[in-house]
């Protein structure tokens, strides 16, 4: 409590200290830290920025794909091409990581947790991260952090054709239009993804369109875009032998490839719809924008007389005024309705709305060597009452005859998540097994869970660049599945706010120039998070993560291996996942200016392996991609 006061009393004394202000450099290189242009010197040590070249590159066709490879972020799938993918960021769940597109949210408000598989990159321009609390400018759900898509604006080429074939008969295709006619723009693409899957019923197809016109002038700028994805998967469930989850230990050729559900399905429609208009002045701008986004998503077993439809609504309009690019004042306010559907039972099992508004305040107050970024917000939710979000982050450039530590930054926040529509709501449901009643429900008397974090971080640029944090987490009202057992008969389960949670570790990134054709990189994450209620470490965290990269550009060949080593896990049934280590290569050639070949081989040890309990994950897969560029 003394901690959230001091964080609360510091942010608003640093705030009104403003006559500090001074000249920045002029290099932007980073958006989703106030929204704003960004400049090196003036940036914490918890971003990373992964750009155009380094997706067009990677060979990867969604999000999934781009972050498995990035240490520093602990991605876990269930499967292959299409399969739900989940992320973590130092030692928080999925649910507390805050997935955006041009900063508006992508999360589930059913489940809390976006599914990176579902995220095509056939539009994004870079991909920017915040690790750490980021409530203070996203607002609830981002204690963990924040992944922000950042679309396609400018572009050169007018066509770019996309093709690429690898395991399991995937085939992904796409394709890019890009117009620029004096201060009009104007981006299209549109996709196809089939693949046959590794499993049993895990065959996958997706379609994906989306399109973005812009003006740009000295006095104001608009874009309108839009985006469409549909997809329909197998669902083929979890694989368990002896009423445990299968173990690789117990994989021998043919069970691992099975399905738990050879019959159920899966059909996904995201519509997302976005305006921006922002009108320019001397001292600053003006920004509005608009935000829709419509889900729909039916799951289907005949095998368990199971056919649900899920319906989800969330507009955002926003008001942002930014002076010049130090202070940022911004309101918005953010609706949300949940359907669920019994298409069997002709029932509308949940039909449930609530609306949340804040205004936020941002400041930058630099000097040349120190910079101060105090942020506050303020959220007033119709299911919970009001909510405060302060943050702080202090980075100081070091003198020049500091050669081993260029800055040292500083970070610290609080942050809250909202309980999901499906905890709070789910209606009272029981089945009979052998005599013995399950009945779940949900929890309208769940209250946000509430977290402080930060980090403190040294970091230097140069031909050996490092970067070297370490984060803390605590989490309090941690919402977790409750048993009870009202009679000898049945065993009811409810979430409840039982918990308390605390996470920390360390971060480090060492980047080495070998030479003008060569670079090599190490990243290491060590995260020890724990239930301190049950004094159990939390699921899926593995304790260590170390991955190394060696990359060499020669004329128009460029070669990379990679390799990623992710400890033991714990899971929810108190078993453990073994830790494994994957080895992964990429060729690419560059014929001409306008047509590159790559070709790709991931897990060339052929490991078994999981990163969820129960969900086989394929050895040795090949692909092979083409990709045109016509002027």
């Amino acid at each position: 409590m003394f901690l959230k006061k001091m964080l609360l009393i510091t942010t608003v004394i640093v705030s009104i200290s403003g006559y500090f202000l001074q000249a920045q450099d002029q290099k932007e290189v980073f958006l989703s830290l106030s929204r704003q242009p960004e400049y090196l010197e003036s940036l914490p040590n918890n971003i990373l920025t992964i750009g155009t070249k380094e997706i067009s590159e990677s060979g990867a066709t969604n999000l999934a794909e781009l972050l498995q490879k990035e240490t520093l972020i602990y991605t876990s799938k269930t499967g292959t091409v299409g399969a739900l993918s989940s992320i973590s960021l130092r030692g928080m769940s999925s649910a507390d990581v805050l997935v955006l597109i041009d900063g508006q949210p992508l999360n589930s408000i059913s489940v809390g947790m976006a599914d990176l598989s579902s995220l095509p990159l056939n539009s994004v321009e870079r991909v920017e991260i915040i690790r750490g609390p980021a409530s203070a400018i996203y607002g609830f759900g981002a204690s963990g952090g924040i992944i922000n898509l950042i679309t396609k604006k400018l572009a050169t080429q007018k066509l770019n054709v996309d093709f690429n074939y690898g395991s399991f008969n995937t085939i992904d295709t796409n394709i890019n239009v890009n117009k620029q006619l004096g201060n009009n723009y104007f981006n299209f693409s549109a996709g196809k993804t089939k693949s046959s899957g590794q499993r049993q019923n895990s065959d996958y197809e997706n379609t994906r369109v989306a399109a973005k016109f812009g003006v740009e002038s000295p006095e104001y700028s608009l874009n309108l875009s839009g985006q469409y994805f549909s997809s329909l998967t197998g669902s083929p469930g979890p694989l368990s032998l002896n009423n445990l989850p299968l173990t690789v230990e117990e994989y021998d050729g043919n069970i691992e490839n099975s399905a738990a559900s050879p019959r159920a399905r899966q059909k996904d429609e995201r519509n997302i719809w976005q305006s921006q208009y922002k009108k320019y002045f001397k001292s600053g701008d003006l920004t509005f924008n608009l935000f829709y986004r419509y889900n729909e998503q039916n799951y289907r077993d005949p095998d368990w007389f199971t056919d649900n439809t899920y319906f989800e609504y969330v507009y955002k309009p926003q008001v942002i005024y930014n002076w010049r690019n130090l202070i940022n004042i911004g309101i918005e306010t953010q609706p949300e309705k949940y359907i669920n559907k019994d298409n069997q039972a002709f029932l509308t099992k949940m039909d449930n709305w609530r609306s949340n508004t804040a205004v936020f305040y941002e400041q930058k107050i630099a000097t040349e060597k120190l910079t101060f970024r105090p942020s506050l917000r303020y959220d007033n939710n119709s299911a919970f009452g009001e909510a405060f979000s302060p943050q702080l982050s202090v980075i100081w450039k070091t003198p020049e005859n500091f050669s081993l530590i260029q800055k040292l930054s500083f970070n610290c926040g609080q942050s809250w998540r909202a309980p999901t529509f499906t905890q709070l709501y789910w209606p009272e449901e029981t089945f009979t097994w052998f005599g013995t009643n399950y009945t779940t429900r949900g929890n309208s008397e769940l209250k946000p869970e509430k977290s402080i974090g930060g980090d403190i971080g040294i970091s230097r640029q140069g031909s050996i660049s490092y970067n070297l944090n370490y984060y803390f987490n605590q989490t309090e009202n941690k919402i977790q599945n409750y048993t009870e057992y009202p009679d000898p008969t049945t065993i009811l389960t409810y979430p409840k706010n039982i918990a308390r949670t605390t996470s920390q570790g360390i971060e480090c990134s060492i980047t080495h120039k070998i030479n003008q054709y060569s670079r090599q990189h190490l990243d290491y994450t060590y995260t020890w998070a724990l239930d301190e209620t049950t004094k159990k470490l939390l699921v899926y965290q593995p304790l260590n993560r170390l991955g190394y990269t060696i990359s060499a550009e020669i004329q128009k060949l460029d070669v990379e291996l990679s390799g990623n080593f992710i400890d033991q896990q714990l899971t929810e049934y108190d078993t453990w996942l073994p830790g494994y280590f994957l080895l992964d290569t990429r060729i690419g050639l560059t014929l001409s200016d306008n047509l590159r070949l790559c070709f790709t081989v991931n897990n060339i040890l052929d490991k078994k392996y999981q990163n969820r309990a129960g969900y086989p994950l394929p050895g040795q897969t090949l692909s092979a991609s083409i990709n045109w560029k016509f002027l």
